[in-house]
């Protein structure tokens, strides 16, 4: 196994025998996940995606938790200069990214739900049937 994590805070990407598995590791939080998070989850896969030596894409969680949503530390810290907007549009642009990477995502795309999940990790399960399975 060796780690390919794009060095975002509190995402573990590792590869091994074919198998990516990106990992939301901020167990203290229950795997809140921050906009650096989805960036690096929308980067694995799309690495992924053009890696043939990669298989099969693992999502899980470390702890009791798979995810608790967002950050809502995501919509009160570091307010861009153009305000509540600007930060609207960019939440936009991330989320947009993310969800677009699973949708185009052409392997198999695996959630290993490890305990309590809400909000978009929720919603976003089912986004890749009939390939994601429960």
């Amino acid at each position: 196994m060796f780690a390919d994590s794009p060095g975002v805070a509190g995402l573990e990407v590792t590869t091994e025998s074919g198998v990516k598995t990106v990992r939301l590791n901020r167990p203290d939080k229950f795997n809140a996940i921050t906009w650096e998070m989805y960036r690096g989850i929308t980067d694995a896969l799309n690495s992924a995606a053009d890696d043939n030596n990669v298989k099969v894409v693992l999502l899980t969680g470390t702890g009791k938790w798979y995810s608790s949503g967002n950050d809502l530390s995501n919509f009160v810290k570091n307010m861009p200069a153009g305000g509540p907007q600007e930060m609207a549009d960019n939440g936009r642009d991330v989320l947009l990214a993310f969800c677009e990477s699973m949708i185009k995502f052409p392997k198999p795309l695996v959630a290993a739900v490890n305990g309590p999940a809400i909000g978009i990790p929720v919603t976003t399960l089912g986004i890749r049937h009939p390939w994601i399975l429960f």
